[in-house]
């Protein structure tokens, strides 16, 4: 299938790129014109010019039909804040001819403009904002209000995770789907504490999945049979434990403490050192993507001469981000 991503720019696109091109899938993204994670990686076929959505999200959805009207794409997946709009205007992009796995609209502007806390108690859900706990975050694929797949993973520090359990969090996914009838990805922060959950954040869209398929659960497959229609079943969570990192994650918050902070990680990753010591890349896996091998070094490499760059690199990431009032564009 040919299957455009929402955005190029951000880390959740460059890991479900990899994971689509697993399956054969041919995928295409939009973003600004510019270096992206999209471009540094030959898994993306080709990278379609957009506005950035960060900058004008009305022209950022005007140039995705017509990239939409152009081509013959069979999928449009949303991987960012781009969900919003596009769950808003999903008989726009429907009546394009590529399926699109969102909510309804009024599910999803439940959750935006500061609405998810109150939206979330609402579904028996414990939510709040000031809690002391390890954060964790959690991943969901739903079908018509089923929980289809779920991963759960700790923070352990920028750049680094590690799978647990979702048996804590599981009937609160149930709940959530179960309330607002939701079709698509969700992603949640959750914060344990006396092994009580409680939800920070909720998110309208599947974020960052990478470590959930390292941990043998494909949560991008999984939406992209509910986005075509295709009979999904439930499927088991990810394995508790398991450690991945993304290296440019982590490079780019070590940079503000210099060059040799920046040096230390990678020499680190690159021999198995300390909190790589057993943990796989989520972010730019160079198995088969000679691209990002020699793409990852490059930003590595210029990283360590100048760390300053990491303020313009992490602004890059985030041109798929608006902040302020995304339903109300």
């Amino acid at each position: 299938m040919r299957v455009l991503l929402s955005g190029g720019s951000g880390l959740t696109s460059r890991q479900v790129a990899t994971q689509l091109a697993a399956h054969g899938h041919e995928v295409h993204a939009v973003a600004p014109p510019g270096p992206c994670l999209a471009r540094l990686t030959g898994h993306v076929r080709e990278v379609h010019r957009v506005p950035a959505y960060r900058a004008d999200p009305r022209a950022w959805f005007a140039a995705t039909l017509r990239v939409l009207e152009a081509g013959t794409f069979d999928v449009l997946l949303p991987t960012g804040e781009q969900a919003f709009l596009l769950a808003r205007e999903a008989g726009r992009v429907r009546g394009l001819g590529p399926t699109l796995p969102v909510p309804a609209a009024e599910a999803v502007r439940r959750l935006a403009a500061g609405r998810a806390a109150a939206t979330l108690t609402g579904l028996g859900i414990p939510a709040g904002s000031a809690v002391d706990g390890p954060l964790q975050t959690v991943r969901a694929v739903y079908d018509k209000g089923a929980l289809i797949a779920a991963h759960a993973s700790l923070r352990v520090r920028p750049g680094h995770r590690r799978g647990v359990a979702t048996g804590l969090v599981r009937e609160h996914l149930e709940a959530f789907g179960r309330g607002l009838d939701w079709t698509g990805g969700a992603s949640f922060d959750v914060v344990v504490h006396d092994r009580r959950p409680c939800f920070l954040r909720a998110d309208p869209w599947l974020a960052e999945p990478g470590d959930a398929w390292r941990s043998g659960v494909d949560l991008v497959d999984a939406l992209v049979r509910v986005a075509t229609g295709a009979v999904v079943t439930p499927m088991p969570s990810g394995r508790p434990g398991v450690r991945t990192h993304q290296l440019l994650v982590a490079a780019l918050d070590a940079a503000p403490r210099g060059r040799r902070a920046v040096a230390a990680e990678w020499l680190a990753c690159r021999f198995g050192r300390g909190d790589y010591a057993g943990s796989r890349e989520e972010l730019t896996p160079g198995y088969r993507d000679p691209r990002a091998t020699v793409s990852t070094a490059a930003l590595l490499l210029a990283l360590v001469c100048r760390p300053s760059l990491a303020n313009r690199l992490t602004l890059r990431m985030s041109e798929d981000s608006l902040r302020d009032q995304p339903w109300a564009m």
